[in-house]
Parts: structure tokens; sequence; C-alpha cells
């Protein structure tokens, strides 16, 4: 999401504190949500297939996390409208 990998300017590599991403989230939140949507050019995501093959909701936020999704979080997916782009840009996907 717009990090090289080993190219933050010192040795101990990119923060894992919030307060370092905060500047970065309506970044985030504008790539996520154009690449869920598919209005990146080059780029197509079918998110209906997806989510049926992995098994629902739930097993597709399972695998983006790397872990099952809280309750607020798989409340958040569903009353959001962009689900996809809400856990591809929430703080929990950028440590995958």
């Amino acid at each position: 999401m717009g990090h090289a990998p080993y190219r933050y300017p010192t040795p101990d590599g990119y923060p894992e504190e919030a307060t370092h991403w905060q500047s970065t989230l309506l970044w985030r939140w504008n790539f996520a949500s154009a690449l869920a949507e598919n209005r990146i050019k080059g780029t197509r995501i079918a998110v209906e297939k997806l989510t049926r093959k992995l098994g629902g909701e739930e097993a597709l936020m399972a695998t983006l996390l790397g872990r099952r999704p809280g309750e607020e979080e798989r409340a958040a997916f569903r009353e959001s409208g962009a689900g996809l782009a809400l856990v591809m840009a929430s703080p929990a996907f950028q440590r995958c």
C-alpha cells in the first residue's frame, strides 16, 4: 500500500505504532476503495466470486487479515457498504 520493502530510511524498518501511519489513512482508503471498486486501470477484482470461493464474507476477511475478524470488524464490513475497501485500509490489514 505504497511502501516498498526494505526502503525505510533507518535499519529498524517501518514502525508498527499507529501514530506513524495516521497521516497515510486517507491515501490508503482512496487506494483500497479504488481497487475494490475496479477503478484502477489494468486491475479487476471479482469480489462476489472471490467471496463465494473463499466461503463467505467472514472467510474473505480472515484471508485478508490473517486471522478471524472480531465482532466489530464483521459489523463494520457488513454495514459500511464498502467492506472490502474498509478491510484493506484497516490497520489490521497493514500488519499482514
